[in-house]
């Protein structure tokens, strides 16, 4: 592999930032996906066939709706700034 394809497949490379549905608990009020990432990696490792039924199972809450939330945004307007 060349050292593009290695930071890709470690989710490191430069010109990738990764955004996913996410949930609210009492200690992530404004949750933004890199707050969970190391369940993000798993789960690609796991199957890199995206089934959100399956994604919602890594969450703590279980009856929690996962989303996209304003914080997501915001963090990643800063991070392209």
């Amino acid at each position: 592999c060349c050292q593009s394809c290695v930071q890709h497949e470690s989710f490191n490379h430069v010109d990738s930032i990764y955004v996913f549905p996410v949930v609210k608990t009492e200690k992530l009020k404004s949750p933004v996906s890199d707050d969970y990432m190391s369940e993000f990696k798993e789960f690609v490792g796991a199957s890199p066939f995206m089934d959100f039924d399956r994604w919602t199972g890594y969450f703590e809450k279980k009856n929690a709706q996962p989303a996209i939330y304003v914080s997501e945004s915001e963090a990643l307007e800063q991070r392209l700034a």
